[in-house]
């Protein structure tokens, strides 16, 4: 349970408490479970504005974090293609969402601008690409309010690419509690307990197992060529 979960669950202890004192008639008690609600609350405050702080500053100082790799990341990194040929993390980026796009011909995507695509029912989807930077997590970028599906591309330390496909209902949902900075809806995806989960704001993790896929590595492909 992460701390704004921990903090939500005083809060209702505290607002428990608070109705129990009132039925007994106990104003003692009405008094100091309020003070105790007025001060989980403060934090709780607080708590949302040092995690806006922080989100601005490692968008001010060009975080990787919350970037989709195929329009900007700073990261030099690049891979391997054999005989000597490397890809930037933008190169690298552009051809895992390619390559989910060739691997699922039956949706149609064809490319709008950037990293939102238009389906063959005429959604518009867009697709974020991350790598394992920290150990079991994957924070990803799309621009706010110019997609209506959301395809997560997560790349983990091995090399495995697993794609978590967010239907329009899952975002209608969720989408509104999800954290928005500069211009972007990010996503925080992490593996827990075996699972794959949204961490949504407010709400906590949200299993999402159910959209995901695992896509063949690059050398499992060429194996079946």
């Amino acid at each position: 349970m992460d701390i704004r979960m921990r903090l939500r669950s005083l809060r209702a202890v505290a607002m428990r408490n608070i109705e129990a004192a009132a039925k007994e008639g106990n104003p003692i008690r009405v008094i100091v479970s309020s003070r105790k609600l007025e001060q989980i609350e403060s934090i709780m405050r607080r708590y949302d504005e040092l995690t806006r702080e922080v989100e601005s500053m490692l968008a001010a100082n060009g975080s990787p974090l919350y970037r989709d790799a195929a329009s900007e990341s700073p990261y030099p990194r690049t891979e391997s293609l054999g005989e000597g040929k490397e890809l930037s993390a933008r190169e690298l980026s552009e051809m895992k969402k390619r390559e989910f796009v060739q691997r699922h011909p039956s949706l149609g995507l064809r490319r709008v601008k950037g990293a939102i695509y238009r389906s063959s029912d005429e959604a518009l989807a867009g697709i974020a690409y991350a790598r394992e930077v920290v150990k079991n997590k994957w924070f990803l970028g799309l621009p706010a309010k110019a997609f209506e599906r959301a395809i997560l591309l997560c790349e983990s330390t091995t090399g495995r690419v697993t794609s978590v496909s967010l239907p329009k209902e899952f975002l209608t949902r969720y989408g509104r509690a999800l954290s928005q900075s500069h211009g972007q809806t990010k996503f925080n995806i992490a593996k827990r307990g075996g699972e794959l989960c949204l961490i949504v704001p407010r709400m906590g993790p949200i299993n999402v197992d159910p959209f995901c896929e695992n896509l063949p590595t690059q050398r499992e492909s060429c194996q079946r060529q």
